[in-house]
């Protein structure tokens, strides 16, 4: 694969998440924030000279911010709302998320202009809107959010990929299935939209027989079968692939089909490629970056040096990890021999300008 451009992703342990960008050219990782807040969800600005983000410090408050493409002049936009999720306009001047300033289990879709701070609201339905993402015209947003009143009961609580348009303020499904659909992008010339799901390749009706079966399972008093059918569940949980489709919701095709979760997907700037953070399977703690051709399904896992993030990550003096006496007297290689590799951080939420 023939790469270049640069990605912006979060990295980190706990709630010492930081931002990085990654020179696809060069192999190049450069550390954009630091300190002790958490810092994810990040995305270029249209023009690639900004990067909006989450930030949650002390107040626990994630919020949403904007600094410049090096990370400095960082300035906070929302102030005492439970924000999640930015997308930038096209033009620059909006970013839209969800949040909610008194109950983050009620999160609605908002946009804020950069320039004032000014927020307001653009969809409120009942329950949680999810990742909402503007079209290349800025006339509409996707966004991830549950069937209300479906006759199905299996299907009550999925996430299913919706279509909001902003000017007649209509909206429209644009598939359905019992497992959880999400993160819908649409490419970059708004053809297709891509996004994740837990289907699995399976058909509805395949989901909904392993759900019913699974539900049967738990119809027991013996503790052993509760915990297998239990742990039944969170495997279909904690498997996730890319799947991608025409902007009217029609030739829905699997992309990926790895074991594990592939999340956090983006665009490559001209819409042949797909970057996502791939888990190893069965820890999801250990995501790393990899790009997918959208023509020809090939996946390729990004090559990089990790010294500064491993350096970096879990940087809490109070951990023996990080301690002066740990790092003297246990040499390096030791270290990462004999540590849980999840220890060293993630690869997350990745965005990619030319």
């Amino acid at each position: 694969m023939d790469l270049n451009g640069k990605i912006v992703f979060s990295s980190g342990r706990a709630v010492d998440f930081d931002l990085w960008t990654l020179d696809l050219s060069s192999g190049v990782i450069t550390q954009l924030t630091r300190g002790s807040n958490l810092y994810d969800e990040p995305c270029w600005s249209p023009d690639g000279s900004n990067v909006a983000a989450i930030c949650t410090g002390k107040d626990s408050i994630p919020s949403l911010v904007v600094m410049n493409a090096d990370g400095s002049g960082e300035h906070q936009l929302t102030h005492g709302i439970f924000a999640q999720h930015p997308t930038w306009s096209p033009c620059g001047k909006y970013l839209a998320f969800t949040g909610n300033a008194t109950n983050p289990n009620e999160l609605d879709i908002y946009r804020c202009e950069v320039s004032t701070g000014q927020v307001e609201k653009l969809l409120a339905r009942e329950g949680i809107e999810r990742e909402p993402h503007f079209s290349p015209d800025g006339k509409k947003l996707l966004f991830a959010s549950i069937q209300h009143n479906s006759t199905d009961p299996a299907s009550q609580g999925s996430t299913n990929i919706w279509e909001y348009d902003l000017e007649s303020k209509s909206e429209r499904a644009l598939c359905s299935h019992p497992a959880h659909d999400y993160c819908p992008r649409y490419s970059p010339d708004g053809t297709q939209i891509a996004f994740v799901s837990h289907r699995n390749s399976r058909t509805e009706e395949e989901y909904l027989h392993q759900l019913s079966a699974i539900s049967n399972e738990l119809k027991t008093s013996d503790l052993e079968e509760i915990d297998d059918a239990i742990r039944k569940i969170l495997a279909l949980q904690m498997d996730s692939d890319i799947y991608i489709m025409n902007s009217d919701g029609s030739n829905l095709r699997q992309l990926t089909k790895n074991e594990g979760c592939d999340v956090g997907i983006c665009w490559s700037p001209d819409g042949k490629y797909l970057c996502y953070s791939s888990s190893v399977p069965g820890d999801s703690a250990q995501e790393r970056l990899s790009v997918v051709s959208v023509s020809t399904g090939e996946e390729h896992h990004l090559s990089y040096d990790r010294t500064l993030l491993q350096s970096e990550i879990g940087a809490d003096e109070k951990n023996y990890l990080n301690q002066a006496w740990f790092q003297h007297l246990v040499p390096d290689f030791i270290e990462r021999r004999f540590v849980d590799p999840s220890f060293w951080g993630e690869e997350r939420r990745p965005n990619w300008k030319a």
